[in-house]
């Protein structure tokens, strides 16, 4: 869908951009992660791109639609932060993040900005009703990156046990996300 907005001066459309972008954030910087792997340089890779739309609002061709144009450059900036983290580049690795990118491409262009925060919120509120030490659990191994085997370690359990509990609350949540966007969460 393109934008057919016209504008002012640059510095009306430098603002519409951002503010486009920042619309697209979670999305974006989970575009970001898909490829680094890294939430923190998820979050850099995201603020690079904020940067660099700003420096580019000159270049961007009124309307085109914004969002497919801002994936390109948070995959640029991904990429680039990738190649100065990482030792070894095989093509293997590059065809994974291309695929990663394209899969992620089209389920942004596919689903509009409503459904993701709505699914967003039935996560939040899901998340929430979970035991603090699940919730715990989850947002280590997650959003920390922490290993079964340190989690193991720190729970007092078997790296076994820790595979299954994490299993164990996916399908919770799967199940608390899939009754809350229909409605039927109390």
């Amino acid at each position: 869908m393109a934008d057919s907005k016209q504008f002012e001066n640059i510095e009306a459309k430098r603002e519409y951009l951002l503010m486009e972008t920042m619309k697209w954030s979670h999305a974006l910087t989970a575009n970001a992660y898909g490829i680094l792997r890294d939430w923190a340089l998820a979050e850099d890779a995201f603020q690079e791109t904020l940067i660099e739309v700003s420096r580019k609002a000159s270049e961007f061709e009124e309307g085109r639609a914004v969002l497919p144009w801002v994936r390109q450059i948070i995959k640029f900036k991904s990429l680039n932060i990738y190649r100065k983290h990482s030792r070894e580049q095989t093509g293997t690795e590059e065809r994974l993040i291309d695929l990663v990118d394209s899969t992620l491409g089209n389920y942004l262009q596919e689903t509009p900005l409503s459904t993701l925060n709505q699914k967003k919120a039935a996560l939040e509120a899901c998340l929430s009703r979970l035991d603090k030490r699940m919730r715990d659990l989850l947002l280590s191994f997650y959003a920390d990156g922490d290993r079964c085997e340190v989690l193991a370690q720190r729970m007092q359990k078997t790296v076994n046990a820790i595979y299954v509990i994490l299993n164990r609350l996916r399908v919770k949540l799967r199940q608390c996300i899939t009754s809350y966007m229909r409605g039927v969460v109390q």
